[in-house]
């Protein structure tokens, strides 16, 4: 006989969500909202000043007490250059943007607003390289 009591746990292609009024459902996987409706006007407007996915540069970094790591990607992510390692260090700033500013030569990219930096969510010890990046423009 069936339960009129909910699942402990949800069903396979099922998440459990939580209402604003406090009540919790299930629903299906699909109609799960997609967290990319928001995106960034100023990424989309690089994609659009810079005409051609191949003139945009995308810098992902991973970052790490010591050594971070870097590669990077043209619009398209097809890799521009494997990943390489950057100190924590000012040394380590002023090479990544001694390499971004040779690629961008290099690949006819126009403007500073064409190259994206972006990573993971950054713990305390990376505040102080990701504001000094900032600052470099």
């Amino acid at each position: 006989m069936p339960s009129s009591q909910p699942l402990s746990r949800p069903r396979r292609g099922w998440f459990y969500g939580v209402h604003k009024s406090g009540g919790s459902t299930y629903t299906r996987r699909d109609e799960k909202k997609n967290i990319f409706r928001n995106e960034s006007q100023k990424v989309d407007a690089a994609f659009i000043e810079a005409g051609l996915p191949e003139r945009v540069l995308l810098v992902p970094l991973d970052f790490a007490k010591i050594t971070h790591y870097a590669c990077f990607c043209d619009g398209r992510g097809t890799y521009v250059r494997k990943a390489f390692t950057i100190k924590n260090t000012q040394g380590g700033i002023d090479y990544l943007v001694d390499q971004i500013e040779r690629t961008r030569v290099v690949r006819a990219i126009k403007s500073k607003r064409h190259v994206i930096i972006g990573g993971e969510d950054s713990a305390s010890y990376t505040h102080n390289f990701m504001d000094r990046l900032f600052e470099l423009g």
